[in-house]
């Protein structure tokens, strides 16, 4: 198993609640005791709380956090990212290394495609759902190569809108981001023959794309 017992390097976005808050949490209760986790996400304080769990779980563990609106992935984003992957990077070797993508968003689902006509918003749906996605996870593996980490994997973690039309949720824009999230994490349907997944034979990336589901219960 690449994660139990090993030493790790965990990468999650979205990290502040829901799903990614509780892969970073879970993660943290698997591993080596010195890993090393890189949490982003746009609320500080919920970050400083998560970074808190974690070392309540594994005082050994080395956890980063950056503070990030993935809808404005700018160069001081970026530089800041190469700066704290630089100095991860000086603390491998690691048995292997994590990428999980939560960031997103589905935007304002009361309106429809036919009512959105503000260009920063239907960018900002872009630059989060799919562009950064793409920007971060390079930046990452740039960073983060094969001699550091042997075994790489990412995780693109998407939504069931990518799948599944609603009713509610005809915004095309975000149905078709989630969809091509899918399609660059070469899902087996795919005829892509340059996506990540494609390429892990000789790279030693593995690519994934979940997406996750609404659940229904009763209280």
């Amino acid at each position: 198993m690449v994660l139990s017992g090993k030493r790790v390097l965990t990468v999650v976005s979205g990290a502040s609640r829901g799903i990614g808050k509780e892969i970073a949490v879970q993660v943290s209760k698997r591993v080596a005791p010195e890993s090393v986790f890189l949490l982003t996400a746009r609320n500080e304080a919920t970050l400083l709380q998560i970074k808190q769990d974690i070392l309540s779980s594994s005082e050994k563990a080395q956890v980063w956090i950056v503070v990030c609106d993935m809808g404005s992935f700018n160069d001081d984003a970026i530089n800041t990212f190469k700066e704290v992957l630089g100095e991860i990077k000086e603390m491998g070797p690691f048995d292997s290394a994590f990428v999980f993508h939560n960031c997103g968003t589905a935007g304002d689902v009361s309106k429809r495609s036919t009512e959105l006509s503000n260009a920063e918003q239907w960018q900002n749906y872009l630059n989060v759902n799919l562009i950064a996605m793409v920007q971060f996870n390079n930046l990452i593996l740039e960073s983060i190569t094969k001699e550091v980490a042997p075994h790489r994997f990412v995780v693109n973690i998407t939504s069931l809108v990518a799948i599944q039309g609603f009713p509610s949720l005809t915004q095309v824009i975000v149905i078709s981001t989630k969809r091509t999230v899918g399609v660059y994490s070469g899902e087996p349907f795919t005829t892509l023959t340059s996506t990540p997944r494609n390429r892990a034979a000789r790279t030693g990336i593995n690519v994934v794309c979940c997406h996750y589901a609404n659940s229904h219960y009763r209280r």
